[in-house]
């Protein structure tokens, strides 16, 4: 990598109609070693034209793998636009932006996003958990339909959680939600769609696979269905999936002390 890599660059022209300033933008190619953008070698010192959903690369998969690899993903976030921190303090900026929709989950609904993940090109943000249980379901976007074809961590929405958190405790979500995301991104089903989602390779029909179980009521004995809330009905099956494994485990349970010997030592009357 060199010390300066490249150079995003605003342009503006004139729309020749309605007189208006249009923006755009352009990527100038700095370095010694050449920036990929979608796969295409931009060149030392040349310029290329860049839009929302391109995939600039410093470090490309083709020279130093997949896991070393080192890019960026360009995303435009009006959002972002907030009254700045001097006007009202920088706690209240912070939790300005925590309660804007860039720090929201636009499957949930809920504040702030839980290990926030990005979706390509459409630019909308997700729980990493909610994400991976609507991809079960379909390819595209919930918000606007588009195809989403990658998502990234945004380290930059979890930086600002973490940092407003820490002085807010209180403004974090509940422990169910949270631990109901843990699931979702645990569970060993996931990891292939996790796999798929963050690398943009692959077919969904590949790995989607068998559907987790669902809770049969015969099965249930005694053991209640898990009701979720109206903005996590999405992670139903991973609820399921989760009293489906401890039914299993009482019913183990049961059958080892069924087949275990009786002891001759010990008699209770």
């Amino acid at each position: 990598m060199s010390a300066r890599h490249f150079l995003i660059q605003v342009r503006r022209t004139r729309d020749s109609v309605e007189g208006r300033g249009v923006y755009g933008l352009r990527l100038l190619d700095l370095s010694s070693n050449g920036t990929w953008v979608n796969d295409k070698l931009v060149g030392k010192d040349r310029a290329q034209p860049i839009r929302q959903g391109d995939r600039i690369f410093v470090l490309p998969a083709v020279r130093v793998g997949q896991f070393e690899s080192l890019g960026f993903v360009l995303l435009t976030a009006p959002e972002l636009q907030a009254p700045p921190p001097p006007a009202m303090g920088r706690e209240r900026h912070l939790a300005r932006v925590l309660s804007s929709s860039v720090n929201q989950c636009r499957l949930c609904g809920e504040a702030p996003c839980h290990r926030c993940v990005t979706a390509v090109p459409c630019g909308h943000n997700f729980d990493l958990g909610c994400l991976i249980a609507h991809r079960w379901e379909s390819d595209t976007c919930p918000v606007c339909g588009e195809v989403i074809r990658q998502a990234v961590r945004n380290r930059v929405v979890d930086d600002v959680t973490s940092s407003f958190l820490v002085s807010k405790p209180d403004a974090s979500r509940s422990d169910e939600a949270l631990a109901l995301l843990e699931v979702a991104e645990k569970n060993p089903k996931s990891a292939a769609i996790l796999e798929q989602l963050m690398s943009g390779e692959g077919s969904m029909d590949d790995v989607r696979g068998p559907a987790l179980p669902r809770l049969d009521r015969q099965r249930q004995d005694g053991l209640e269905r898990v009701q979720l809330p109206e903005q996590f009905l999405h992670l139903q099956r991973y609820a399921d999936a989760t009293a489906e494994l401890a039914l299993l485990s009482v019913e183990t349970s049961q059958n080892e002390r069924r087949s275990a010997p009786t002891s001759a030592i010990c008699v209770v009357s």
